[in-house]
């Protein structure tokens, strides 16, 4: 069987996905719901930083080649040119063994000056400097992963992030009973993320193994190169835009004030779960069809995944940003309540804007990433001016306005630049049912949950 033979179906693969999702986000949930029972506050906010951190690490040093490897092994699938696919699997592996130990290296020795200045004590550097042993697998299984998406051996790689799930967070029970201290639960990270790592090593071997090649050939950098570039610096731009809010909530206030902000947002992006999958499937297929110059395909495929993103997000992020407050206090407890309006405030926006995660990648997969730059610099000069001015008097309802309003400037560009490049339609009928049918149920809940008792309004009083 050959790299084409083993590809899977756009069915399977989305499947697959979503069940690693899945298993990824409700391990996440279910560990967090776990530590705001057994530990303070602040212990929920240590690790709400120390995620912050871990992420800030991977967006800089990924270079934003998850998507460029995924983008250009894709396209030459496309073109049917093995040579070319073996020559950038070998470049991108060296390239994420360098990185991943530039990583690991920065963070050691700047862990006393990070835990200085957002944990205000060194009592927590341990807790850096373990992550940071994380940070090498994580970062260089994001390098593999891609390059299996970009194969679209999308099972494959579902299945080693499921396994890799399962074994991090299913070892921390055992672990802190026989040693009852959180730092116990980045061990089992650790040995989850390395595992996991072998699992990759081993797979990659295999793909390599299967291409047939009649002519070797050296890769040219360049057009690679073109295409990361604007992504980095928007990642890293948009990292900022995205987490901006939080470092402001730790610097201006203190660690309880982010556990319980974190763990609104941490309802929020468990409902990544229902659109996380698609634009990483719709991706390796737009960027074949755009290598085949079939754009009319391309269109098709865009639109059907705007429907279906809609469709699954709205209502759900809608029904779950009316019940706020039952859900917070099914999860974790009164302390945790005044994260309810902040949800609201999110999920509103995420639901109105949702499309634009497809509007992105279509963009991504005709190469016009410069976009990006736009997009994230702007999102993260909303996100800080809004944050900076509102987080002292509104405290994390401030972060969330500031949070929220990332999303509604990324999509106003991404739409105006999908509607000028031409990478969508859309079926009106179809969109206008999705949002009126969301919003009627948003209301009706909304109501029951204020008939309930567990009034919104009365986080005021």
């Amino acid at each position: 069987m050959d790299i084409y033979e083993s590809r899977d179906k756009l069915g399977t693969g989305i499947s697959w996905l979503y069940l690693s999702s899945i298993v990824s986000v409700l391990a996440g949930a279910l560990f967090y719901i776990f530590i705001t029972h057994l530990f303070p506050t602040e212990i929920v906010g240590v690790f709400a930083l120390l995620s912050a951190i871990v992420t800030l690490f991977q967006t800089i040093f990924t270079l934003g080649l998850s998507n460029g490897i995924q983008h250009f092994i894709s396209y030459h699938l496309g073109e049917k040119d093995e040579s070319s696919i073996l020559a950038l699997i070998k470049k991108f592996i060296l390239i994420g063994i360098f990185l991943s130990i530039s990583a690991f290296l920065v963070l050691w020795i700047t862990a006393p000056y990070f835990g200085i200045i957002f944990f205000h004590t060194l009592k927590y550097i341990n807790y850096i400097r373990l992550i940071d042993i994380e940070l090498f697998a994580l970062l260089f299984n994001s390098f593999l992963g891609s390059i299996l998406n970009g194969l679209q051996n999308l099972k494959k790689n579902a299945s080693i992030v499921i396994i890799n799930s399962s074994i991090g967070y299913g070892l921390i029970i055992p672990f802190l009973y026989f040693y009852y201290n959180p730092i116990s639960i980045i061990l089992a990270w650790i040995i989850g993320y390395y595992i996991a790592l072998l699992l990759y090593v081993i797979s990659i071997i295999k793909v390599i193994k299967k291409v047939n090649i009649n002519v070797k050939k050296t890769v040219r950098l360049r057009p690679v190169l073109e295409y990361l570039i604007p992504l980095f610096i928007a990642s890293l731009v948009s990292y900022g835009a995205t987490y901006i809010d939080r470092f402001i909530v730790t610097f201006l206030m203190n660690l309880s004030e982010m556990g319980i902000y974190n763990f609104s947002l941490l309802i929020i992006s468990a409902l990544g779960i229902l659109v996380g999958p698609i634009p990483g499937v719709l991706l390796s297929k737009l960027s074949e069809f755009y290598a085949r110059k079939d754009m009319e395909t391309f269109r098709i495929y865009t639109s059907k995944s705007i429907e279906v993103i809609s469709a699954i997000y709205m209502p759900v992020a809608l029904l779950v940003a009316a019940l706020g407050p039952s859900i917070l206090l099914f999860l974790a407890n009164r302390n945790y309540l005044p994260g309810a309006i902040p949800i609201m405030i999110i999920l509103l926006v995420g639901a109105l804007t949702v499309s634009g995660n497809i509007f992105g990648v279509s963009l991504q997969a005709i190469r016009k990433t410069r976009i990006f730059l736009i997009t994230s610099t702007l999102a993260l000069l909303s996100n800080f001016v809004l944050s900076f001015l509102l987080i002292p008097l509104y405290s994390i309802n401030g972060a969330a306005v500031g949070f929220a309003s990332t999303g509604i400037v990324s999509f106003i560009i991404v739409y105006y630049y999908a509607r000028k490049y031409k990478t969508y339609t859309i079926e009106k009928d179809k969109m206008a049912k999705i949002f009126f049918s969301s919003f009627i149920m948003f209301f009706l809940m909304l109501f029951i949950q204020l008939r309930l008792g567990y009034s919104i309004l009365l986080l005021f009083v």
